[in-house]
């Protein structure tokens, strides 16, 4: 999946989600990212298991 696929990515010593404002600034949002995906995941999972039972009962 690739939520977490990208969760994986971004944890510490991997690669850092950096955003950049037109004013030049820089902004590490690198925990954001993670939060989001691993949410993201978890509520696919939920979905998939719900179909996977509602497939199972006919």
């Amino acid at each position: 999946m690739e939520a977490r696929r990208q969760a994986e990515m971004f944890q510490p010593g991997g690669v850092k989600a950096i955003l950049q404002m037109p004013d030049g600034t820089t902004q590490d949002i690198t925990a954001g990212v993670i939060k989001h995906q691993i949410e993201n995941a978890a509520v696919f999972e939920r979905l998939i298991s719900a179909l996977e039972v509602k497939n199972a009962e006919g």
